[in-house]
């Protein structure tokens, strides 16, 4: 069933415009985030892209990239300890942090396509023995935005 949910974000990741390559990988890093960097930090900058152990990550000015860069070699060893992925570099690029708790409505409500009962029952078979709620909830939406676009269950 893992390879299954692995061959369905990989298939998702690489139909996106933001390209992600590895997107179980990229999803592992934004659920362990703040761990990684911590409370003040995190809200600053979030990963927005993984790529052969490139990490890109978004921050709100330069001077605070500055800083990140200074601890990168901390943030890579947290990667390594809290989610098992090899970073060789981080990059950063300046811009706005969104607010992903209230970003859920990327697109206009009125033409938002809706999952059905039966999409939504296989979404929740797939994630019901992940005990991590954050993981639960991302895959949950991903799964959900991957059906929304066109996959196959």
């Amino acid at each position: 069933m893992l390879d299954n949910i692995k061959n369905i974000i990989d298939e998702f990741s690489n139909r996106c415009t933001y390209g992600n390559r590895d997107l179980s990988t990229f999803l592992k890093i934004s659920v362990n985030w703040n761990s990684i960097v911590g409370a003040t930090l995190s809200k600053i900058c979030k990963p927005i892209f993984y790529s052969n152990g490139n990490l890109t990550v978004i921050v709100i000015d330069a001077t605070w990239a500055n800083e990140i860069m200074f601890f990168k070699s901390k943030i890579i060893k947290k990667i390594e300890d809290l989610a098992s992925i090899n970073i060789k570099n981080i990059i950063t690029r300046i811009g706005e942090i969104e607010d992903t708790e209230n970003s859920k409505n990327l697109n206009n409500k009125d033409n938002e396509r809706f999952l059905t009962d039966d999409e939504r029952v296989w979404i929740d078979n797939i994630i019901k023995d992940i005990d991590d709620d954050t993981l639960k909830n991302k895959l949950a939406a991903t799964l959900g935005t991957y059906i929304k676009t066109g996959g196959d269950r």
